[in-house]
C-alpha cells in the first residue's frame, strides 16, 4: 500500500487505516527500512514495462519513498542504505536494539505476541488445570505455538518459567509426555482417535502430565465422532 498507493495518490489517512487493519493493533518494537537513493532507483526503473510502478517518473518515485516512510508504524525506526548494507549488518543492528530477541523472557507466554486475552486466561488455567481444553482461533493465529506454549507451562514446576529444562524440552518438541496425534488423511479416522485415547491413558514418564494434543479436531467425519467422545 505504501509503495504503490501513496505514489499513485492514495492519501495518508487511508494508508494509516490500512496499516492499522493489517497489524491488528500489534505494533512492532522496531521498523527496519532498507532504502535506495532515488537517483539509483530511477536508473533501475523499466520505462518499457506497462502498469509497473518501476516505469513511473521521478515525482511518483519520490512520493512512493515518502509514503513508505510516513506510513510506517510508530516506534523506533532503523534505515539502512540498500547499496552497502549486508544482511549481517541489519541483523546486528536489530540485536543491538532488541536484546529481548536473544531469548530473554519472563515466561513462556511472552512469545505469544498480540494475544493478551488468551495469554491471561492460560496463565490462570495452568495454576489449576482440568482434564481437557479446547483452544480455537482464526487461521493464521499461531494455534500450534499457543498449544505448545500452554503444554510447556502445564509441565513446568513454575507454570512456564521459560528457562528450565522442562520448558526447553516441550518447546523443542522433545518431551515424551507431550503427544501430538497424527492424522494421515484430510479427516480424522477412528483408529487415529483411538490411538490418541490409548496414549492419554499412559502414565507420564516424567513428573508432569501426560498431554495429548489433537489438532484440527473439527476435521472429523460422522464415523469417528463416537470414538472421539470416548477419548
Amino acid at each position: 500500500m505504501a509503495y504503490q498507493g501513496y505514489g499513485r495518490g492514495v492519501d495518508l489517512a487511508r494508508l494509516e487505516a490500512a496499516t492499522e487493519l493489517a497489524i491488528g493493533g500489534c505494533l512492532p518494537d522496531l521498523t527496519v527500512l532498507i532504502d535506495t537513493p532515488l537517483d539509483v532507483a530511477n536508473e533501475r526503473r523499466a520505462p518499457d514495462v506497462r502498469d509497473r510502478f518501476e516505469s513511473a517518473d521521478w515525482t511518483s518515485t519520490s512520493a512512493c519513498a515518502a509514503g513508505t516512510w510516513r506510513s510506517r508504524p510508530s516506534g523506533e525506526s532503523l534505515v539502512r542504505d540498500r547499496r552497502f548494507t549486508q544482511r549481517s549488518e541489519v541483523a546486528a543492528s536489530v540485536d543491538e536494539r532488541l536484546p529481548l530477541y536473544h531469548g530473554e523472557m519472563t515466561d513462556v507466554f511472552d512469545a505469544l505476541v498480540g494475544q493478551e486475552t488468551a495469554v491471561a486466561a492460560m496463565r490462570q488455567y495452568v495454576k489449576a488445570p482440568v482434564h481437557a481444553y479446547l483452544i480455537s482461533g482464526p487461521v493464521g493465529s499461531s494455534l500450534h505455538d499457543a498449544v505448545l506454549t500452554f503444554a510447556a507451562a502445564l509441565q513446568c514446576p513454575q507454570n512456564g518459567c521459560g528457562t528450565c529444562e522442562t520448558c526447553r524440552l516441550v518447546l523443542s518438541d522433545a518431551d515424551a509426555d507431550v503427544y501430538f496425534a497424527e492424522r494421515a488423511g484430510l479427516s480424522w479416522r477412528i483408529d487415529e482417535l483411538r490411538e490418541a485415547d490409548r496414549v492419554s491413558r499412559r502414565r507420564p514418564l516424567g513428573s508432569g502430565y501426560q498431554i495429548v494434543v489433537i489438532e484440527d479436531v473439527e476435521l472429523t467425519t460422522t464415523g469417528p465422532r463416537p470414538a472421539q467422545r470416548r477419548c
